[in-house]
């Protein structure tokens, strides 16, 4: 959006693909008064690729999610070969998915930095990683201490509304809170929490945790995998350093959320699962490890497929739409369209 608004002079705008409208607010925008922060509710919205292309790439004539440039792909998520996208280029960057804890967390417990520490170890991860709940449930379990008052140092004050009862943390108003989790006497059945995201996300954290035997799951809202959206994960992340809570979750770099604590004691640390060889790639694609399937034994896959994430080398896909502006813009080195189209043609 910098580039093609700055530099080239090409009014850039941000597509979210909410509700199967267009975007039309800032939200998520460089340019927002407010540098409010948002995401998409699927990892890649095809359908305002294609949008683009039916459109002839004119998005302003049409009140759908449409835009020209998905900017990041990872490799998790099978690439969509349509008649209206354009083969994907690389964009230049580089990126890696994985599991982080805190700083404060890895300083305390430096074991769990790595799976060798987390393996066979369940009471231990019950006991460090508590499940957050949400300001809702907070105050229906601790009703006398959730009032209009700002001595609590939890919550201020009720939520005001459904969607404020579904916060995890509200800057000024809901620190967040991470409830115990309950093991038998025995000990045998205790897991610790885990911030997952929903299947629809690049995440093999059930077959990986599986396989490796360590006892951590997730409990979001999200089926079938008991994931958290994004902004929830968010909400949770800032609600363990608001309480110095311990947390393991999923994240991803480079990000805008990683780079913001850093230097702090919230600082993400990344979490060393078994080596990520080209046989377990090969057989995690092999067997295609369903995500989002209803059956757990299928999420899990194969044990030779549940090591950690590799480095990705990230693409982009350019709705054909944008070949059909600058196919009718003038083909010289004055025109702005087709200087973005090249530019985005060739990342680097």
């Amino acid at each position: 959006q910098i580039l093609l608004s700055e530099l080239l002079r090409v009014p850039t705008t941000v597509e979210f693909g909410f509700n199967n409208k267009k975007h039309t607010s800032s939200m998520g925008s460089f340019y927002d008064e407010k540098s409010r922060y948002t995401f998409g509710e699927t990892a890649y919205c095809w359908e305002c690729l294609k949008e683009a292309h039916e459109m002839g790439g004119t998005c302003a004539d049409t009140d759908k999610p449409c835009a020209h440039i998905v900017p990041e792909i990872w490799s998790g998520r099978e690439f969509i070969a349509e008649e209206y996208i354009l083969l994907p280029n690389g964009n230049g960057l580089t990126g890696q998915l994985g599991y982080y804890i805190p700083k404060f967390t890895a300083e305390n417990y430096p074991e769990l930095i790595s799976h060798f520490g987390l393996r066979n170890n369940p009471q231990k991860l019950a006991e460090i990683f508590k499940t957050p709940i949400t300001w809702g449930e907070y105050c229906d379990t601790f009703t006398s201490e959730c009032s209009n008052n700002d001595d609590n140092e939890v919550a201020t004050r009720l939520p005001s509304s459904d969607r404020e009862r579904k916060k995890y943390f509200l800057e000024g108003s809901y620190t967040g809170f991470f409830k115990e989790n309950g093991c038998n006497d025995s000990f045998t059945n205790c897991t610790g929490h885990f911030v997952d995201t929903y299947c629809g996300w690049t995440t093999y954290a059930e077959s990986q945790f599986h396989w490796q035997n360590i006892s951590l799951a997730s409990a979001g809202p999200n089926e079938p995998n008991n994931g958290y959206s994004n902004e929830q994960l968010v909400e949770i992340v800032f609600a363990a350093n608001a309480t110095k809570s311990d947390l393991l979750f999923w994240w991803y770099e480079p990000e805008l959320l990683t780079s913001s604590f850093q230097d702090t004691d919230m600082e993400f640390q990344r979490i060393k699962l078994a080596a990520a060889t080209p046989e377990c790639i090969e057989n995690r694609e092999e067997n295609k490890v369903e995500r989002c399937k209803a059956n757990l034994e299928e999420r899990q896959g194969a044990a030779l497929g549940s090591c950690d994430y590799p480095l990705d080398e990230l693409k982009m896909a350019i709705s054909k739409g944008l070949d059909d502006m600058t196919n009718q813009a003038t083909e010289s080195s004055n025109s702005k369209l087709l200087q973005s189209a090249e530019l985005m043609r060739s990342p680097s």
